[in-house]
């Protein structure tokens, strides 16, 4: 089940969305992690121009009916 995201997490102007093949690309297949928390983990990784970022990736919760 796919849940459109947007609602709660509103992208900022200028915000670029990425597809899941680019951040297994960009983060050079979440090979660097730089932290972890209850809602996802943190992980470094470097754009196609050089920008090095950190990518934090929510953990997907599944509720019951």
């Amino acid at each position: 089940i796919r849940k459109n995201l947007n609602k709660e997490f509103p992208l900022k102007p200028n915000s670029r969305q990425f597809k899941f093949s680019e951040l297994v690309s960009i983060t050079n297949n979440f090979s660097f992690l730089i932290g972890e928390e209850g809602f996802g983990k943190v992980y470094r990784g470097i754009l196609s121009d050089g920008t090095r970022v950190a990518l934090f990736i929510i953990k997907a919760r599944l509720q019951g009916v």
